[in-house]
Formats: structure tokens, sequence, C-alpha cells
């Protein structure tokens, strides 16, 4: 039985692909302090796009609790404080991760998209793929096993400025001195700030990286 909990787009995407590939998912919310009716249930706290924090905190006192494991679905990096925080805590866990996340609309803005060139080969994941990478996970009994696991090995080879291109943006990659320039006239950059949460187009847009630029 796999219980979610987190960001509602990740886990609603999650939920599509756990379900297509015959894997029991429970439609209750975690609550921590109660029984849950499988022992060896597996809480996949879904951090996406959001801040996932809390979620977590409350799936580690689960299974301190009743029991089972937890997966952690996130762009933070090995080095992360949760993370780290994680590992501490002794409860079985996996970390499955994406250097990179983004969230791609049906459409976007057509306006122009400046992509510094440093960034364009920064690897990421979509939404769908990290959750083919969480599914692969739980329908192979890996949840526990205390890995990090990476997503956008699941991607392929793809890189920032395909996936604005692909997303309806006209994407250009420049010398990041002049997309720091034209981000003083208003003219959008791609930036990759912390794990912050970036809007691009329409394109969210959350990482693990260090600070690279700052908005335009």
């Amino acid at each position: 039985m796999v219980q979610l909990s987190g960001d509602v787009v990740l886990c609603g995407v999650l939920v599509r692909e756990l379900l297509a590939r015959g894997i029991e998912v429970s439609g209750a919310p975690l609550e921590p302090d109660e029984r849950p009716p499988h022992g060896d249930r597996v809480i996949v706290v879904a951090e996406g796009l959001g801040d996932a924090r809390a979620a977590l905190a409350e799936a580690v006192r689960a299974v301190e609790l009743w029991g089972g494991a937890v997966l952690f679905a996130t762009a933070r990096s090995h080095e992360d404080p949760v993370v780290a925080g994680l590992r501490r805590r002794g409860v079985p866990y996996t970390i499955v991760r994406s250097g990179g996340l983004v969230e791609l609309p049906s459409s976007t803005s057509t306006s122009l998209v400046l992509v510094p060139s440093d960034l364009s080969r920064v690897p990421f994941a979509t939404l769908d793929d990290l959750a083919a990478k969480v599914a692969d996970v739980v329908g192979a009994g890996q949840v526990g096993s205390g890995a990090l696991l990476d997503a956008t090995s699941h991607a392929g080879a793809r890189d920032w400025a395909a996936a604005l291109t692909e997303a309806g943006a006209r994407a250009l990659v420049v010398p990041r001195w002049l997309a720091t320039i034209a981000g003083f006239f208003g003219i959008r950059r791609l930036d990759v700030v912390g794990c912050d949460v970036q809007f691009v187009t329409g394109i969210r847009v959350a990482s693990a990286l260090p600070a690279m630029a700052h908005r335009g």
C-alpha cells in the first residue's frame, strides 16, 4: 500500500503513474498518529515544486510509530540539511531526486526567454519523469534501502533550452553577461536559484543547484 503526502500537483501525477502500474494507492490523507490498516505501508512524500518539510516530518513520525518506509521525491541535493536530517532519523527511507525539476504546461507564452550558456546543459527532470522513477522504485520493492536515486537519468539527454522550446517559448542560448544585461531591459531569462520556485513563461522550476544568477 502506498500513501501520498506533499505537493498536490506532483501527488496527482504520482497517483496516475502508480495506478497505471497496478500499484495500490490509499486515497486517505496521512494521519501520523493513527494506526494504518496495512503495516507494510510506503509513504511517498512528494516535494516536487513546493516545500514539503512539514509533510516529511509527519511521514517520519508515522514510520517511527507504526513501521513502514519513506520515499522522499525531491530536487534537494544529498548535502541539503533536510535530506541529512532524514538520514539521521534512522527510519527506512529512499530518496529519488532530480538535479532540476520543471513543470511544463501544455502551452506557454511565446515571448523570448534567454538561457545563459552555463545553464543550457544542466540536467533536469519533468514531473512525469520523477513520477516514473518513483513508480520504478516502489514497483521494484526498493523503498527503505537508504539509497539516493537520480531521476534525471530517467529523462534522457535533454536540456533547459529544449524544454522551453518544447513548451512553446522562444528559447535562445546566450552568454551569461548578455542574459544579465538583457534582464535589466525586461527580457526574461532562465534563473536557477537555490530550491526556490521560479516562474519562467509559465514553467515552474525547482532546483537544488547553488544560486547562479539574480532574477532579471
